[in-house]
């Protein structure tokens, strides 16, 4: 089975000729066998074992990137930039500015780091954000504002989380 899309160009390489693939979702479902496809801007490459894709990258780390937006009371939408965690990451609302990213078994103690950052605007100039471990199923979010009340997220200004699990 390919890989999940990233929309990052990829880079084929067989034989020793470079021909362009337009995106992850253009690798074959099958291939050669050791053909070896290189990830345009990531330390990613995969390599067709004639089954399946084994996926190498050069960083200690597995790594899941968003963009969370929100409208009112809804479950936040992520825009998913890169997730090597080997799941899918699910986002619940738990209460006004208090959400959780869910993935069974992925967040291990000692080896998480987390950062969020909240692009602001006019409207709400000194948003905070934490993002943290909670344990090995779960990440948290927490949402505030200087006056203490809590800011939904705004389509229009996404909160940016990246998450990080060192092997």
């Amino acid at each position: 089975m390919p890989p999940i899309a990233s929309g990052k160009t990829i880079i084929y390489k067989s034989n020793c000729n470079l021909n362009p693939v337009a995106t992850l979702l253009d690798l074959p479902l099958v291939g050669a066998e050791n053909t070896l496809y290189i990830v345009k801007d990531t330390a990613a490459i995969y390599i067709w074992d004639g089954a399946d894709y084994i996926v190498y990258d050069s960083r200690p780390y597995k790594v899941y990137t968003a963009l969370l937006t929100q409208t009112g009371t809804d479950t936040p939408v992520a825009t998913v930039l890169e997730n090597t965690l080997g799941g899918t990451v699910v986002w619940i609302r738990d209460g006004v500015g208090s959400y959780s990213c869910v993935l069974s078994g992925a967040f291990l103690a000692n080896k998480t780091w987390t950062s969020a950052l909240y692009g602001g605007s006019a409207i709400a100039p000194k948003v905070g954000v934490k993002l943290y471990r909670f344990d090995n199923n779960f990440v948290v979010l927490k949402v505030f504002n200087e006056l203490e009340v809590a800011l939904e997220l705004q389509s229009e200004y996404p909160i940016s989380v990246e998450i990080r699990v060192y092997s």
